[in-house]
């Protein structure tokens, strides 16, 4: 940090969360009544041991890259101003305090590569102990504007190679002497591309508005413009750390020269506060309750951390020089002593349990896992019997319980149910022997497993141009159904055979999903302009029961699932599961997995005896270690690359808003999936219109190509649309009963084409002009201007040049767009993340 930096954590925050730990050793455990798995490991004041990984080759999980080992501790690039010329060894007050360790022989350590800087630098982490809970020291961050949390890392990595038994069983330390190499060979604080790599983290969706990554920043020096980075981990520092604590459940970064701790700036993380609290309380470092005040600070690494529910703490040094080594051991010692403690904060505030799933024989979850691409981004699973049905890439798959776990096909876009084309199924829901598949187009399917048909429950097409309504989640509970609309926030009630009609008015938000069960229905939702969300019981007549609340803050909802005896939420992005009690919200359980792999979907039996989990070509079943299976059957494998792969998304983050000051539209209907009822279609594309993207758009408004790369299509020579050609388009959808490619593309009036490399394309439709140079073979680049935003193509172009202008973008890879196949929470989610 500057001098010194901030996470910040408020007075309210010191004296009602944090302090209020103190007193609390461990989680309590819910009530005897509660319903808990047979097999449950639950978390207590220290980490459970689980048995040693295979190797000590570190792997992230779901994509990070695989580490390789290059270097020893002997190797450890020496700080500029100061050596290390002996390994120090805890004092006898330390031993004193210090948790009994596991007896273990003394080893030589090999350094893991986990990524390189700019200039071509290792970052290179060494690991003590093999237990599955990760936590991560990292030294630094500022080059050689902090050499001492260098040198104090240094240290560190010599403590335990030469006192490996200090890492208790159960819990792996990894030490990063150095995040910024380039700048500390240089003296700098930046790295080599003159961007501070602890304002280049993406701070934009941890629900603190203050803290927002940008690209300028502010340190003790003043003012830093590009100091930020061009976007959100754009430097390969920032994206090496980012996806090495991928799997890490505490980060500490240490600074100079503050002599204090810093945590969250608002988000009240319990576990990083605990963290906090456990390494003032041994270093004598103090917590100060206003946070950071010096300067503005942004794209902060522990803020980003905490966001993504790692604890995440900020320590300061006295000053630049001196790395208090025995002060900073004794943190250490004390964290690793409160490992299991602080993992279990959120769980220990609510009096609730936590339990680790560990999916294997001698755990307590079974694994199915499935050929590569089987299934990438499960959106819904559904059990009957001893049927699974799981929603994924627009496809319903069946899936034999009972059986060898072979998935085949039942459903997927394209097909035709009742000579209603099937656009892409979005949500499941099962009751009364009965599974119904909800479509983007507000349709929904029946299907009868006993006889394996469908026909057509709900039809909501053609519905007219103005129509807007967009379901976006169904539940079923016996024969009564629900479904969510998220345009005019409510839920609608229908019986089978019927279209309903709206039953109940949510608060503004954005609509996630929608449980039935017990006998009341559950909203769940996501505020407009923060990733906090809110679940919503109403009962008889769509009436809101206002005695329900969640027993902890939720974070980047997806799903609920609601039974007689529990409500489940998935949340952080499906890093976590939630059971709150159906009739008071009061959080009674916690599951994660302890390398936080992520789930997309999870079902939940009505008596609370099974819970199911689905993931990235895999099948969780929580208390059923037994149930170990690899399916071999490629049967459901897709090919090519997926819009819906995360990993995919990911590695497109940076690129430009197409125009100048806008953001993402604020209505869910403006996004790629949504219906297009004019046309029975879906949309495939973002649309920037003035009232919705924040800034004035229209015919003069500026059109930019978000990424370099090569045109190849530009519409030169469009006519303009007709009152015949748009009736004669209208005529066509409304005869097949959805849009064909050739309607569409004509709806699409002039476009610009770019080919960005890595099977990205962009398309920008509706264009009024396009720019001189933007012809078939130009190279463009990034924020070049490529055309005029116009009205070509729509409806209103035929009789008005300045009616319902705005410019269509869409993403692509290969034949799928950005948003398809994810739930549209997620699709705006990742389209902020890559759009800056």
């Amino acid at each position: 940090m500057g001098r010194t930096e901030r996470g910040g954590l408020f007075v309210s925050l010191i004296a009602s969360l944090l302090v209020g730990l103190l007193a609390i050793p461990a989680p309590a455990l819910p009530s005897g009544d509660q319903a808990t798995l047979p097999s449950a490991v639950v978390a207590t004041a220290t980490v459970e041991p689980s048995p040693p990984p295979p190797s000590a080759t570190a792997t992230g999980q779901g994509g990070s890259a695989t580490l390789s080992a290059t270097a020893t501790p002997e190797e450890i690039p020496a700080s500029p101003t100061a050596t290390l010329t002996a390994r120090p060894s805890a004092t006898a007050a330390d031993q004193a305090t210090r948790p009994v360790p596991t007896p273990r022989p003394t080893a030589e350590v090999a350094g893991v590569v986990i990524g390189h800087s700019v200039e071509g630098r290792p970052l290179t982490a060494y690991r003590f102990g093999e237990g599955p809970h990760k936590i991560v020291l990292v030294g630094n961050i500022h080059g050689g504007f902090e050499p001492a949390t260098h040198e104090l890392a240094r240290m560190l990595v010599a403590h335990f190679q030469a006192h490996p038994g200090d890492v208790p069983v159960g819990v792996s330390l990894w030490i990063l002497p150095t995040m910024n190499p380039d700048g500390l060979a240089a003296g700098e604080r930046q790295n080599a591309n003159g961007v501070d790599l602890n304002r280049n983290a993406d701070t934009n969706m941890d629900g603190c508005a203050g803290n927002d990554w940008l690209p300028d920043t502010s340190d003790s020096d003043g003012l830093h413009p590009g100091g930020g980075g061009p976007h959100p981990f754009s430097e390969p520092e920032a994206v090496a750390v980012r996806d090495f604590l991928d799997d890490a459940w505490v980060a500490v970064f240490y600074h100079s020269a503050a002599e204090a701790i810093y945590v969250d700036s608002c988000q009240r993380h319990l576990p990083s506060a605990r963290l906090a609290q456990v390494l003032s309380e041994a270093t004598g470092y103090p917590v100060p309750p206003e946070g950071w005040v010096g300067y503005p600070i942004t794209g902060d690494f522990a803020d980003y951390l905490a966001g993504e529910g790692v604890a995440a703490v900020t320590v300061e040094l006295t000053d630049h020089e001196d790395p208090e080594f025995e002060r900073n051991l004794a943190g250490v010692q004390a964290l690793l002593a409160a490992a299991g403690e602080i993992a279990a904060a959120d769980a220990a505030g609510a009096g609730a349990r936590l339990t680790w799933l560990e999916p294997s024989a001698a755990g307590n979850t079974g694994t199915w896992q499935y050929p590569n691409n089987s299934f990438v981004h499960p959106l819904a699973l559904e059990v009957m019997d001893q049927d699974a049905y799981l929603l994924d890439g627009g496809r319903v798959l069946a899936i034999d319980l009972a059986g060898d776990g072979s998935p085949s096909v039942i459903l997927a876009p394209g097909d035709s149910v009742e000579g209603v084309r099937v656009l892409e199924p979005l949500d499941l829901a099962a009751g009364d022997r009965v599974l119904l598949v909800l479509d983007r187009a507000g349709d929904v399917y029946r299907y009868e497993p006993e006889g394996e048909t469908w026909s057509v429950e709900r039809y909501d097409r053609p519905a007219g141009a103005t129509y807007d309504h967009y379901f976006v989640a169904l539940a079923r509970q016996g024969s009564d159904n629900y479904l969510l609309e998220t345009t005019h926030e409510q839920v609608w009630y229908f019986e089978d055979g019927q279209r309903g009609s709206a039953w109940a008015k949510l608060p503004q938000s954005r609509d996630v999903d929608v449980a039935a069960g017990a006998g009341s229905v559950y909203a769940l939702t996501r505020a407009l302009n923060s990733p906090a969300g809110s679940l919503f019981r109403y009962g008889a007549g769509g009436r809101q029961n206002t005695g329900f609340e969640p027993g902890t803050r939720l974070m980047h909802p997806r799903q609920v699932a609601a039974t007689e005896e529990a409500v489940y939420v998935l949340d952080r992005a499906g890093r976590r599961l939630l059971e709150l009690d159906p009739g008071s919200g009061d959080l009674l359980e916690i599951y994660q997995f302890q390398d936080r792999r992520a789930v997309s979907a999870v079902w939940a039996a009505g008596d609370g005896n099974r819970l199911i989990l689905a993931g990235h070509d895999a099948l969780y079943f929580c208390g059923e270690a037994e149930r170990q299976v690899v399916v071999e059957d490629e049967a459901a494998v897709m090919h090519g690359p997926q819009p819906h792969d995360l990993e995919l998304l990911e590695d497109w983050r940076g690129l430009q808003m197409p125009i100048d000051g806008a953001h993402l539209t604020s209505r869910d209907f403006q996004l790629p999936g949504a219906p297009r009822h004019y046309r029975l279609g879906v949309h495939e594309g973002m649309d920037f219109y003035g009232h919705t993207a924040g800034v004035p758009i229209d015919r003069s408004t500026r059109v930019h190509a978000v990424a370099d790369g090569v045109v190849v299509r530009a519409a030169l020579d469009y006519q303009n649309l007709t009152a015949a050609q748009s009736a004669a388009y209208a005529a066509h959808s409304r005869e097949l009963g959805y849009t064909p490619d050739d309607v569409l593309d004509g709806y699409r009036g002039r476009q610009v084409w770019i080919d960005h490399g890595n099977g990205l394309v962009s398309h920008y439709a509706h264009l009024g002009s396009i720019a001189p140079g933007i012809v078939e073979g130009a190279d463009v680049t990034r924020g070049q201007v490529i055309a005029m935003v116009g009205n070509s193509g729509t409806p209103g172009s035929v009789d008005s040049q300045t009616y319902d202008v705005h410019l269509h973008l869409e993403l692509w890879f290969g034949d799928h767009f950005v948003g398809q196949f994810l739930r549209p929470i997620e699709a705006r989610e990742w389209l902020e993340k890559m759009l800056q």
